[in-house]
């Protein structure tokens, strides 16, 4: 299958599952990834998981085939950042911090979702703003924070202002947790350790 292809049916396909018009019906852009997995290799499948992921809302229920995506050891990971992300990641610090707003039920399983942001202004938003997690959106939320190592990050994407990182946790140095609730502000600290 040719890249143009493969991007023709991801642009046909939507976001989230709720219809649009001229589009097909309950079909996104992660099924089509999904489906075209399997004959995907190398850049193209980095191409096409980075597009599908970084157009879709509401993964919630696709949350362990996205984080089995961004595990894969297909080559050329390389391929999910622009030239300039990589200069970006480049010149992090060995240690990052990185936010990322959940529920806290997600917090409690210690099985995190792999979008996060080292902004925390972007955390909070999606934490209390985002609108289109549908799966989630009458659950209680928080903004979680972890220190990492550079080196465990997947990617860094720029396109949307969101300083996104793409992370699959394996061991933490350092969690730490912010309740933001608009009324109250709980704040815990806890050192974690978790198996790889």
């Amino acid at each position: 299958m040719t890249k143009k292809e493969v991007f023709d049916l991801l642009i046909m396909s939507n976001s989230h599952i709720f219809p649009i018009p001229g589009r097909p019906i309950g079909v996104t852009k992660i099924q089509v990834f999904l489906a075209l997995k399997p004959i995907l290799k190398g850049k193209l499948y980095w191409q096409a998981l980075i597009d599908a992921y970084s157009s879709s809302d509401n993964l919630f229920q696709y949350r362990w085939d996205v984080r089995y995506c961004f595990d894969s050891k297909e080559p050329h990971r390389i391929y999910l950042m622009t030239k300039e992300e990589q200069m970006f990641l480049k010149n992090l610090p060995d240690k990052v911090k990185i936010y990322r707003g959940m529920t806290k039920a997600e917090k409690e399983s210690g099985y995190f979702g792999v979008s996060w942001t080292l902004r925390k202004k972007v955390a909070e938003f999606f934490c209390n703003d985002y609108g289109r997690n549908y799966d989630t959106r009458d659950e209680e939320k928080i903004v979680h924070w972890l220190l990492i190592n550079k080196k465990d990050i997947i990617a860094v994407i720029q396109d949307r202002k969101e300083e996104e990182v793409i992370y699959i946790n394996k061991m933490p140095i350092i969690t730490y947790s912010v309740e933001t609730k608009k009324e109250r502000k709980k704040q815990t600290l806890s050192i974690k350790y978790k198996g790889k």
